[in-house]
């Protein structure tokens, strides 16, 4: 049986209610919103992975040297395709891009294909948007990403659950 997999940078509890609470004055049910339980910021989508494959994804990431990962969410966009609107950094992050590039490569050695689109370091906050819609004044969330997750995406009757997988520390050694 084959699982669906993804690395995600976990948002820390008092980030993630900062988010929701603005996300929810400023929109309300402005669309479908994302639950906040699955709010993160997708390093390395692998998808669809067997058990083995899930393994070795553990052993391997075990052994990355990693940093925390500090952002400063400050641009409000949507992806028009997939319909998905978003917060994002106005500046790419070293550290970010590194792990997403060495995530990528694991993936790679275990011959898993993943997206081949460049990394777009975002937090999706809803589903089904049509148009960007005007706001007055975003904030910026300062976030200091400290765990790297490997999830498991489960659609069940509620919608998608994910399951953790895996879960690692980041080093106290800070790269922006």
């Amino acid at each position: 049986m084959l699982n669906r997999l993804f690395f995600a940078l976990e948002i820390p509890s008092q980030d993630k209610a900062a988010i929701v609470q603005w996300r929810e004055l400023t929109f309300g049910k402005f669309a479908k919103s994302i639950a906040a339980e699955n709010l993160h910021m997708t390093m390395c989508f692998i998808g669809d992975a067997s058990s083995q494959q899930e393994q070795q994804l553990v052993e391997l990431t075990e052994q990355l040297k990693t940093h925390v990962v500090n952002m400063d969410f400050t641009y409000l966009g949507v992806f028009s395709k997939p319909g998905v609107l978003y917060i994002a950094p106005s500046e790419d992050s070293i550290a970010a891009t590194d792990l997403a590039a060495q995530l990528k490569k694991i993936a790679s050695t275990l011959s898993i294909r993943t997206d081949k689109r460049r990394f777009s370091p975002h937090v999706s906050l809803f589903r089904k948007v049509k148009h960007l819609p005007e706001i007055q004044h975003m904030p910026v969330f300062k976030v200091a990403f400290s765990h790297l997750v490997l999830y498991k995406s489960i659609l069940g009757a509620e919608g998608v659950v994910y399951h953790q997988v895996a879960s690692w520390s980041l080093s106290a050694d800070t790269l922006n």
